[in-house]
């Protein structure tokens, strides 16, 4: 037997009305399904329970909709069981659940783990195989042990220096990547100690020419508009050639000064990244950056980025390079867990070897020169040394801005076992150009690294990676262990001080080679730093 409500409303909706309440009474449901009815049920042998029913529980939306459901009847510490009359004849217990339409029954909340388990993974692999890097941060105060007084040794003038190299070397620096700079789009570039306007032609062609107008000085990298081949002024429209610089038109004039051009700069874009050629003497470029057949043909994709902002001077950066004898101290310990478990897990550095293609038989500044020629404990041979050393072959001499360190990596469980192993190797092409191969027997990553003098002791270091596609999880890995191991360098290389005369051990013999490698990219007029600092607007 059923009885209709009809239009009357619901009772817990009839607050201030002045109809009856009609309780809620042991033995009556209400039922979504049955569409507004209520039917009475037969009353339920409280004591084949034990106890009477304690509470009535009801579901949230129930008060929200007014819509009736099912109230129902729970016993604490007793399971709900199901009245006879309910109980299909001809139904097994797995039929009735199957059957049930009863949103707690069991296969829905089954399909609701199953549902929440493929979201889980299908975000997971979204992250691991779409979601890139962009790890940017400034650490120009980063200390090892976050004090405030440290961090503001930088900004009061306390920090010592010492006697410092030129401050600006020759060479090719990366102003910016490839996709940062768009076709018709013009950006101001402020490095080594110039103003650069940074602008792509409508044929893709990138140029670099001075930022500044000749005519009153305005900055054509800021509201300046890229019109064909030319860079037009935003003050007064003159319009200058990026290949040559010269001013191709003026507005409001019939005739063109022929002295009226701006300075251009040598330029390539190479390996996804836009590099400018600097020489203290203006000469040409002595050697070239080379383009990487698997960032061209596309066998290795973008994967991550990160970009840092560093008080040191640009020669301290890759002189990592050579000081082999840091990686146990500065990147032994484990991330995340190392000061928690010191003992439990480490890095380890091995068959670390730094070697320049080319080396003068005299070292230009005599008061740096050392003992032989050991690097990192290793002695050439004979034949490795003349080779080396008496660069009569033209080939040696066209790459004489390269060195080279190879070095395997493993991480080592309770100082016994090794895992995740693989070998680094790291080329220096110039004086701010890194490329570094990590092969392991997952497949190569590929890592670009160049250092941006943005002024004389702030360097702008930016790590670019690639992989094949598969590999996109193990690269983002690698991506976000090379960030931490590069902050740790940070850390000290904010308030270090330049050692002309280091005291050394034998151990430590691969760092002068390297500063007199590194000299040859200075010249008689290369900036110092008194000579570079200049007034802050």
């Amino acid at each position: 037997m059923r009885v209709s409500l009809g239009n009357f409303p619901a009772p817990w909706k009839n607050r201030g009305s002045s109809r009856r309440r009609i309780p809620i009474l042991p033995g009556w449901e209400f039922d979504p399904r049955d569409r507004g009815e209520i039917a009475p049920r037969p009353r339920v042998d409280e004591t084949r329970f034990g106890r009477r029913p304690r509470r009535i529980t009801m579901p949230f939306s129930t008060y929200i909709s007014g819509r009736p459901t099912a109230v129902r009847f729970s016993w604490p510490n007793r399971p709900t069981r199901t009245p006879p009359h309910e109980t299909s004849e001809s139904s097994s217990p797995k039929s009735s659940i199957l059957s049930s339409k009863d949103p707690d029954d069991r296969p829905d909340m089954i399909g609701s783990w199953i549902a929440g388990f493929v979201g889980a993974i299908t975000c997971l692999l979204y992250l691991a195989y779409f979601w890139k890097v962009n790890w940017v941060k400034d650490l120009r105060k980063l200390t090892r042990s976050h004090r405030s007084l440290a961090g503001s040794l930088a900004d009061t003038g306390q920090r010592k220096f010492g006697k410092l190299p030129p401050v600006y070397p020759n060479g090719w620096f990366c102003l910016l990547e490839s996709w940062q700079l768009k076709p018709r789009e013009v950006k101001h570039v402020s490095a080594l100690g110039e103003n650069f306007a940074v602008f792509r032609t409508e044929k893709g062609i990138v140029r670099v020419i001075d930022a500044y107008c000749p005519h009153l000085g305005a900055n054509m990298a800021e509201g300046g508009r890229v019109k064909g081949d030319c860079l037009e002024c935003p003050f007064h429209g003159w319009s200058f050639r990026g290949e040559d610089g010269r001013c191709d038109a003026v507005p409001y004039s019939k005739k063109v000064p022929e002295y009226a051009k701006v300075r251009t700069w040598k330029s390539c874009e190479v390996n996804n990244g836009i590099f400018v050629w600097y020489h203290a003497e203006s000469a040409d470029p002595e050697w070239s950056i080379s383009q990487n057949e698997n960032l061209s043909n596309g066998t290795w994709r973008y994967q991550g980025r990160n970009q840092y902002l560093v008080n040191s001077h640009i020669q301290e950066i890759p002189e990592n390079g050579a000081d082999w004898a840091h990686l146990t101290a500065v990147h032994g310990p484990a991330m995340f867990i190392g000061d928690l478990f010191p003992g439990l897990i480490r890095h380890s550095w091995t068959n670390v070897v730094w070697t320049p293609r080319y080396k003068p038989s005299s070292s230009p500044n005599p008061e740096d020169s050392t003992e032989g020629n050991e690097i990192n404990g290793r002695v050439p041979t004979s034949g490795e040394d003349a080779a080396d050393s008496t660069g009569d072959s033209e080939e040696n001499r066209s790459q004489r801005h390269i060195a080279t360190m190879n070095l395997r990596h493993c991480l080592v469980l309770f100082d016994r076992f090794e895992f995740l192993c693989f070998d680094v190797k790291v080329d220096q092409i110039g004086p701010a150009y890194v490329e570094l191969l990590i092969t392991s027997t997952l497949g190569p990553v590929f890592i670009v690294q160049t250092v941006l003098p943005v002024s004389p002791l702030v360097q702008r270091v930016t790590h670019v990676v690639y992989s094949s596609p598969l590999l996109t999880p193990y690269a983002s890995l690698i991506l976000i262990g090379e960030c931490v191991m590069f902050e740790r360098d940070v850390a000290v290389w904010n308030y270090k001080r330049y050692e002309r005369r280091p005291v050394l051990v034998k151990e430590d013999r691969g760092i002068m080679p390297y500063r007199r490698w590194y000299s040859q990219f200075y010249s008689a007029n290369s900036p110092t730093y008194s000579s570079a600092k200049t007034l802050d607007w």
